[in-house]
């Protein structure tokens, strides 16, 4: 906390004086071209070009030529070119002082905030120096070019912004790429580039201004020797501010604005409009009270990483680069040792935003949302890629930062079958990498991803890298809802009962849980009642019906099946079970197999061993298994095919047909072997788990009543099912290692697509 004996920042003084320069020649006089100087950037009265004009015109006269520094003053209009310096201060510092604009005090002030600019300020008109100032909006570097030549260089101190100037040597050169419609266009960097060329040739100082490296020539920001960070708008710029624009009417509070005034990375994040809406308050004290409102989410919309409950992968992986971010800004560790980049994937409504968002607050950094969508609703292809470039230079401006994008499968691949706009997407995932390959190449920038569909992604997007880490964040647990419901509900509906809600609300969205509360809620003021947690039911949809106890126990008894068959032919890991309004889901662990036909066969039976329980324990089967293209039936069916067509591991030997499968499955033979090949899965399925059919009971009761089997509590399952096997004297099916790689994920497991498999199934939704 601050307090109210907090000396001023050492780089005030400095700053006044820079404020003290401008405001003394404030407004600009009559230019040039006889039109009075609006005080905007792009004003003739600073124009190198008119200046310029004005050096060769004298050239060619009699008598001596002009140095910049007159010809500076001419175009200005401040007087003879031909008088002293010295006098040329005197009569400015003469002249009343004016307010400035607060768009230029507020630039001025942390032009002077930014460490060792001082320094470099006085050594820059050295010969042969390069300084290099990073940070910038784009919107900001003509303003700032014309802010450093007003304010931070004495009269005498000849400046330029043209390279190939007529004047000395010992001219400092100011540049900065040109900017048209807030971006720097393709045109305007090559124009940038070449003029750097130019100032190189020169042995007078240069000055660069760009908002980040990128901008530069490849090796210019590694090569020059002072490179500095503009300062962002932060609590002691904006008292600085306030000290200047608003000490008239009341003297400026200094401990209190402190104690008011919002975070730094919260103020940097501002628009630049609002905080010119704020500063036309009458007082300091009234600004800085507008600024913390405009600052102050709702206390439900502003995410907490650390209250949040559970144990996933995704909220433990989002910690450790939340603790590895504020080692790097205590200068712990260095920034290539950090993970840089988390891609979230899952279904919709699973909390991937919610979990980037409390990212940002934890580290108290300025989070940058984007999306595809977003950039894509810009217009054609190039105004697209310049919103994208636009995101991405606001992120680096503001670091540090995080940059969460969503729907990055979005983004598409470029080896997508569907040739239709296929440049297009190609010229979208080539625009994408460049950006992901510069933002990797500066620090302090954590970007965050989330999609849905990850494999619709191009595989050159998700290398390391790119995205360091990729984790899956499915549907909540037990734990992650209680803590959803009592952030909701905490002061109104008890413990017990909460727990209750959240165990029978498994397998539901984040989303829906807010959703439904908030339905719930609306229910009861329009009833003139209280929220009851009979409303809640009803809105989390939490059926207790007998057709819902029997469609659950269905669900619960084809997900166990399959968990007990993966379990004993060795089809991989369950990693979890739960319920869902639609149906249910299992999660597994790939295994590493060496594809050899009873491996496959084994494949064919766990799919088929849901279908199977149903039949073993209820007698009759549900359409649960079949459906989409990606259900049980299909997943066999097509792996049945593949073994006889395209894996030569069928009755016809070494064939492959490169033919649609429902053409495949039009002849009768073929059609005939693989119904044979199911059958037989289906009868190795119904031997296993007629088998063990007790334990399948009890293990599908545990689940109806849990809603969820995850964890410790799974892994007793898992090893129940497996001792069981061992104790009837029969061969227990040895599983084959596992994927994993123990250094990609913060879990301590790499959870990517290529090695998790998540089925969606059951009677109420087909799959």
């Amino acid at each position: 906390m601050t307090t109210h004996d907090t000396p001023a920042p050492s780089w005030r003084t400095y700053a006044d004086m820079i404020i003290g320069r401008l405001e003394a020649s404030w407004p600009p006089r009559t230019n040039l071209t006889g039109r009075t100087g609006a005080g905007t950037p792009g004003d003739a009265d600073d124009d190198p070009d008119a200046r310029d004009d004005l050096l060769a015109l004298r050239a060619r006269l009699p008598g001596p030529s002009p140095t910049p520094a007159a010809a500076d003053a001419r175009c200005d209009g401040d007087g003879d070119s031909d008088a002293d310096p010295q006098n040329k201060a005197d009569h400015a510092d003469a002249r009343p002082r004016h307010r400035l604009p607060s768009h230029w005090l507020s630039l001025a002030i942390r032009l002077a905030a930014t460490p060792e600019i001082e320094e470099a300020m006085q050594n820059c008109s050295a010969r042969r120096t390069i300084t290099l100032i990073t940070g910038f909006a784009a919107g900001e570097l003509d303003l700032a070019t014309r802010l450093i030549r007003k304010g931070m260089f004495t009269p005498d101190q000849s400046t330029t912004t043209e390279p190939c100037h007529l004047g000395p040597e010992d001219t400092v050169i100011l540049l900065a790429p040109g900017v048209r419609d807030g971006e720097i266009s393709r045109g305007a960097l090559a124009g940038f580039h070449d003029r750097i060329s130019h100032a190189l040739d020169r042995t007078g100082g240069l000055i660069l201004l760009v908002p980040d490296n990128g901008a530069l020539p490849a090796g210019m920001a590694e090569a020059a020797p002072t490179v500095l960070r503009l300062a962002p708008l932060g609590r002691e710029v904006m008292i600085a501010h306030l000290r200047h624009s608003h000490s008239e009417a009341d003297p400026v509070d200094e401990a209190a604005l402190r104690g008011t005034l919002p975070e730094d990375h919260l103020l940097a994040s501002l628009p630049p409009a609002m905080l010119r809406l704020a500063l036309r308050a009458s007082s300091a004290t009234a600004v800085a009270e507008h600024l913390a409102r405009l600052c102050q989410p709702p206390s439900k919309e502003n995410p907490d990483l650390d209250a949040m409950a559970g144990d996933s992968a995704a909220l433990t992986a989002a910690r450790r680069l939340v603790a590895d971010l504020r080692l790097w800004q205590n200068g712990t560790i260095q920034w290539s040792e950090l993970s840089r980049s988390l891609l979230l994937y899952g279904p919709p409504g699973t909390g991937k935003t919610w979990l980037a968002r409390a990212m940002g607050n934890a580290a108290g950094i300025t989070l940058i949302e984007a999306s595809f969508a977003a950039w894509q609703s810009a217009g054609h292809l190039g105004d697209m890629l310049r919103e994208m470039r636009k995101s991405f230079a606001e992120a680096r401006r503001l670091a540090p930062a995080v940059l969460f994008i969503d729907e990055i499968d979005a983004v598409g691949s470029r080896d997508d079958a569907d040739t239709h706009g296929s440049r297009y997407h190609t010229q979208v995932v080539n625009g994408f990498l460049a950006e992901m390959d510069s933002i990797a190449r500066e620090e302090g920038v954590l970007v965050i991803g989330a999609c849905n569909h990850v494999t619709r992604i191009d595989p050159a997007v998700l290398r390391p890298g790119r995205f360091d880490l990729k984790i899956p964040m499915p549907l909540p647990d037990a734990a992650t809802i209680h803590g959803i419901l009592k952030r909701h509900l905490g002061g109104e509906i008890g413990p017990e009962v909460l727990r209750e809600l959240a165990t029978a609300a498994v397998g539901q969205s984040a989303a829906n849980i807010d959703a439904a509360v908030r339905a719930a809620r609306s229910d009861a003021r329009h009833g003139k009642g209280e929220l009851s947690v009979a409303l809640l039911r009803r809105h989390l949809d939490i059926g207790t019906e007998p057709a819902q106890a029997r469609v659950d126990w269905r669900v619960s008894v084809h997900e166990c099946g399959h968990a007990i068959a993966a379990t004993l032919f060795g089809c991989g890991r369950v990693t979890r079970i739960l319920l869902t309004p639609e149906g249910g889901e299992i999660h597994r662990r790939l295994p590493q197999q060496e594809g050899l036909l009873q491996d496959l066969e084994a494949q064919i039976a766990y799919s088929l061993a849901g279908r199977v329980a149903e039949g073993l324990v209820l007698g009759r089967l549900s359409a649960g298994a079949g459906g989409s293209s990606d259900s049980d039936l299909a997943l066999a069916t097509r792996l049945a095919l593949h073994i006889e067509m395209r894996l030569g591991l069928g009755e016809d030997g070494p064939i492959w047909i490169n033919a649609p499968e429902h053409e495949l499955l039009r002849d009768p033979r073929v059609r005939a072997r693989v119904r044979q090949r199911l059958e037989a899965a289906e009868g190795r399925a119904a031997r296993l788990l007629t088998a063990h059919e007790p334990l399948l009971r009890a293990m599908a009761t545990a689940l109806q009543q849990q809603r969820e089997l995850s964890g410790s509590e799974l892994d007793s399952w898992l090893h129940r099912i497996a001792a069981t096997e061992a104790s009837q004297g029969e061969r227990v099916v040895e599983r084959p290692r596992l994927v994993l790689d123990r250094s990609a994920s913060a879990s301590g497991e790499r959870a990517t697509h290529a090695v998790e498999d998540t089925v969606t199934t059951g009677p109420t939704a087909p799959g």
